[in-house]
């Protein structure tokens, strides 16, 4: 929920981390009417590969949602 979402906006991975995703935006902090439309909710977007990584954007999707999950359950605690 939105009481447990880091401070900020979201943030960046630099790729000495060794994660999939390049990035986190926490959307419903970010802009405020995703916030209004539903108080309970906490809309989190990660983004996935980096210049030049082709291999990670040829696994289906499923898949790219789980490493997602994982990489940001690691950097922030969430349990998305």
């Amino acid at each position: 929920d939105e009481a447990r979402l880091p401070e900020g906006s979201g943030f960046l991975v630099p790729p000495v981390e060794g994660r999939s995703i390049k990035a986190s935006t926490f959307a419903s902090r970010k802009w405020g009417w995703i916030a209004e439309e539903n108080p309970d909710l906490a809309v989190v977007r990660t983004s996935v590969g980096r210049h030049g990584e082709t291999e990670l954007l040829h696994r289906d999707d499923d898949e790219l949602v789980e490493l997602s999950r994982h990489d940001l359950k690691a950097a922030t605690g969430l349990d998305a």
